[in-house]
């Protein structure tokens, strides 16, 4: 009988690992997508105000210029200029009103991803925090971690916190076996996978 491919049960192995952070890579695009459609259609909005802003602000002061000029021979009718002055007031109040709704909109999108931001870095943090209990992690491993998840390297590392290399290198080789991973990539993925299959992030 065969024996299994090691090589191609690890390819597996990644794989697998890998799927989660693919859908929420995914997730993520598809969610910008959807903001840039917003702020498209918000933007469309802003700018149809505008040209009737300008319209209007242009026709009144066409209407000044021409007063101020004598170059109207028959002065406008009493109802025109009542019907102008109606089409203005609803011009500039619909322009203030829109305004306001897209203002509040944008204030109210910032505060959610502010929020976003905070539960997600709260909720990583948390599982960082668990993780390294369960792991038995030293405080100079923890550390470690915590830059070998930032993406530094080794001789970084060594010169943030003050250590030889060789130390660093051991330090980082005793989390991962700790963790019961292989090296910072699959370290790093395993924490996200966490994140994702907790549901801890949108």
């Amino acid at each position: 009988m065969a024996m299994p491919d090691e090589g191609a049960i690890e390819r597996r192995r990644m794989r697998a690992r890998t799927m989660p952070l693919m859908e929420w890579r995914l997730g993520a695009a598809l969610s910008r997508l959807r903001a840039l459609a917003a702020m498209r259609r918000e933007g469309i909005t802003i700018l149809v105000v505008m040209v009737m802003q300008f319209i209007l602000a242009s026709v009144f002061l066409t209407d000044f210029v021409v007063d101020i000029a004598g170059l109207r021979s028959v002065p406008p009718s009493y109802t025109f200029r009542e019907v102008m002055q109606i089409v203005a007031w609803l011009g500039l109040g619909l322009g203030l009103v829109l305004n306001g709704v897209l203002l509040s909109r944008m204030v109210a999108r910032g505060v959610h991803l502010e929020r976003t931001v905070q539960l997600a870095r709260g909720a990583f943090f948390d599982l960082l925090d668990e993780r390294f209990v369960g792991w038995s992690l030293t405080p100079a491993e923890r550390e470690v971690a915590l830059l070998v998840i930032k993406g530094y390297s080794n001789s970084e590392i060594g010169e943030i916190l003050g250590k030889a290399e060789g130390t660093v290198k051991a330090q980082c080789n005793a989390v991962f076996r700790k963790a019961d991973v292989n090296g910072r990539v699959q370290f790093v993925c395993s924490l996200i996978d966490e994140l994702l299959d907790d549901k801890l992030v949108d």
